[in-house]
């Protein structure tokens, strides 16, 4: 496997803009190539088929996938299996990128929501697939290839596995992939191609004894080298459309799109190296947190505006306002009070729900006003049931204070 993050060379952004030494193997020029298109790492393993897909089935067949109804084991089977993808293919390069860029400390963060650090900038798949794409073209012209295929994580590939046996990454008992100087925060692309190469070697590190991540996860999603997607902030605020559990709500915080808790403890990532592709550094573009308020009050146009070309946007509108009810909740300051009495009574239903959840953990007595209101007009049968909670929580509380 090649690092190719240490290249200083400029990175072009056409074919035709770079001069590959004559005398470079074919691997070599791609490798070359590949590094000025802005890649971190580029490594190459065969089309033979994924032993971690023994492992992806297993964890189907315990529930680990549950919510993700797409993630089947007949996919899982496909994914393993590099040939169904591209009969004609020969070899596989595993393409990294990293996407680390430090937040400054003098960022506000009153009555703000976090944001997974790859949704950020822009949205990797474009960034990744536009440079992949280049690096298909410089094959085909090069090397008179006819068959590649680009996975950007849109496609039944096992994409892990490839990089693991590719050599670019290590797994971590986080499930996040390793590599040596920009830990776990990189994205990941893969070529299938036609063109025989010579392999890399699977990088022989692991864990250790380090559990930080396991123990950090405040779900208990982890366990070793595997995740539970039911208890998995990410899948909640991202993936999930409807009602989020009570059990798992107070312990989403303030994420509302995503969560890094198991990356910022692990150790591999105290030192890394900040990304130089311009995509992924620090522009004013870039999303590292949203206000919350804002976000209840935000219109489907502000909304389109807002998050154009981000990641964010998979999560849609009211899945956002859903997950910023939430967080503020969990914040629990009463000046969130009126502002969640707008989506109370004048939003989705699924809002709704969220709405009154937090009211409940907000409390007091214009919270209880607001609850009390809303129950005397809402027909719904849910929002009713998570209207009498959120007034029992209030209750429950204030009787608590009494009797201390």
């Amino acid at each position: 496997m090649t690092h190719a993050g240490e290249s200083t060379s400029p990175i072009v952004h056409h074919v035709d803009k770079l001069d590959v030494p004559t005398d470079l193997s074919p691997k070599d020029a791609i490798v070359s190539f590949a590094t000025n298109l802005g890649f971190d790492y580029v490594g190459v393993t065969s089309v033979e088929s994924l032993k971690r897909g023994m492992t992806a089935q297993d964890r189907v067949r315990d529930g680990f996938m549950r919510g993700l109804n797409w993630f089947t084991e007949e996919r899982v089977i496909k994914a393993s299996s590099p040939k169904q993808l591209l009969p004609e293919a020969r070899s596989i390069l595993s393409l990294a990128v990293s996407y680390y860029y430090p937040l400054r400390s003098s960022e506000p963060l009153e009555l703000h929501g976090k944001i997974a650090r790859y949704a950020w900038s822009q949205d990797y798949h474009v960034v990744l697939k536009s440079k992949a794409k280049l690096l298909v073209q410089f094959i085909e012209k090069q090397f008179h290839s006819r068959r590649n295929r680009i996975f950007v994580d849109d496609g039944p590939l096992l994409e892990r596995a490839v990089a693991e046996r590719a050599g670019v990454a290590w797994y971590g008992k986080n499930t996040m992939m390793l590599t040596r100087n920009h830990g776990s925060w990189v994205l990941l692309a893969e070529i299938l191609t036609d063109l025989s190469l010579s392999e890399d070697e699977k990088l022989n590190k692991n864990c250790g004894s380090c559990t930080m991540c396991i123990t950090a996860c405040p779900t208990g999603a982890l366990t070793p080298y595997a995740l539970d997607n039911q208890k998995c902030i990410s899948f909640w605020t991202i993936e999930h459309k409807g009602i989020i559990p009570r059990d798992i709500r107070h312990l989403i915080g303030t994420w509302v799109f995503g969560c890094d808790l198991c990356q910022e403890v692990c150790p591999v990532n105290r030192k890394v190296q900040q990304t130089q592709n311009t995509a992924f550094m620090r522009s004013d573009t870039h999303i590292h947190s949203v206000d919350l308020i804002g976000l209840l009050q935000m219109t489907p146009e502000q909304y389109q505006i807002k998050f154009k070309g981000s990641p964010i946007k998979r999560a849609k509108l009211d899945g956002l306002k859903r997950n910023a009810c939430i967080a503020l909740g969990n914040i629990g300051d009463a000046q969130a009070v009126s502002h969640l009495e707008g989506v109370l009574i004048d939003s989705d239903r699924v809002i709704q729900i969220h709405a009154a959840w937090a009211l409940g953990q907000i409390g007091g007595i214009h919270a209880k006003e607001v609850l009390t209101k809303a129950l005397s007009s809402n027909k719904d049968d849910e929002v009713i049931a998570e209207i009498l909670n959120a007034l029992d929580t209030i209750k429950s509380s204030h009787d608590d204070k009494t009797s201390d």
